[in-house]
């Protein structure tokens, strides 16, 4: 499977939508809301285009914490 690409927008990393719930191994949809609940920051292709984009950094913090707090439920479970 062909990886898709990263964009480099004003000297940030920005990936389409499909590669970010990849990388957070979720959906759209709710890669979707985390960017209307403002834990994403996202931006389009260009004005008017259909292609959506969220920040690579967001992702990598949000993937982090989802880590973070898998572990921690793991170890409270098993005392």
């Amino acid at each position: 499977m062909a990886m898709m690409p990263v964009y480099v927008i004003d000297g940030a990393r920005w990936v389409p939508l499909a590669r970010a719930a990849t990388m957070l191994a979720t959906n759209i949809a709710t890669i979707k809301t985390l960017m209307g609940g403002g834990q994403l920051d996202w931006c389009q292709r260009s004005p008017g285009s259909k292609t959506l984009f969220v920040r690579e950094a967001d992702l990598l913090r949000l993937r982090g914490e989802r880590q973070t707090f898998k572990t921690e439920v793991k170890r409270r479970a098993s005392s």
